[in-house]
């Protein structure tokens, strides 16, 4: 781990970096029983390249000891990895996300800031469901063919790919159920945000197969960005 100083060819640290390196010794001296996060709206360049040892759980990344760096995905503009077990846990059963969703309430500018951040969480969530479980169905198929071409390992190949489309489909019902849970708590047309978080909300739809509720937020996004013209 390489740390990144401040002030280009001057490489200085400043006090908060100071203390954060001081932090992680401690930690680390106690064999890391105690965790230590950053929030997810702290600005990247306080990380200090910390950002491949990055776990987000929620709306906040916990520093770990493992070094495992974060997917590569256009759309997402967070640092780090996801835990998806822990973080859907927190994002539908734990946090709560009150009166965002009654119309006529006022939301100032750090309210929208708020939202969108939340916007931003749960479909990175969402990004991450789909992605992965992409990836392992372009694996069962690739199993299915050698399982059709008469592979000698057909039964082991078949016993993995049953359980993979269990755990493809699993994958999926969570990440509808992110997008169902996103727009029910907090509904764009209530609080909205940025027209790229409405397109990022119509990438998802359409991930998830729904072409209706896509084509909806592209068309949402689109007026948005001419009233704005």
């Amino acid at each position: 781990w390489k740390i990144n100083t401040r002030g280009g060819q001057s490489r200085y640290l400043e006090l908060k970096d100071v203390l954060l390196l001081n932090l992680l010794e401690n930690t680390a001296n106690q064999g890391w029983e105690r965790p230590i996060y950053f929030a997810n709206t702290v600005t990247p360049s306080n990380f200090l390249k910390l950002d491949p040892f990055l776990r987000q759980e929620g709306l906040a990344y916990r520093i770990l000891p493992v070094k495992k760096p974060g997917f590569s995905d256009r759309f997402d503009q967070f640092s780090g990895n996801i835990d998806k077990g822990r973080m859907y846990d927190n994002l539908m059963n734990k946090f709560r996300f009150r009166n965002l969703n009654k119309p006529g309430t006022y939301f100032d500018e750090n309210i929208i800031r708020m939202v969108s951040n939340y916007h931003n969480t749960f479909h990175r969530l969402i990004g991450s469901y789909i992605r992965d479980a992409d990836q392992l169905q372009r694996g069962i198929s690739s199993m299915e063919s050698q399982i059709a071409g008469g592979s000698p390992a057909a039964d082991s190949l078949q016993a993995i790919v049953d359980n993979n489309k269990v755990v493809v489909a699993d994958y999926r019902s969570k990440a509808a159920n992110l997008a169902a849970a996103a727009e029910e708590k907090f509904p764009i047309e209530i609080a909205t945000p940025e027209p790229y978080l409405i397109v990022r909300t119509a990438i998802s739809w359409n991930q998830l197969g729904d072409k209706e509720k896509a084509d909806k937020y592209f068309n949402m996004a689109k007026d948005r960005v001419i009233q704005s013209l």
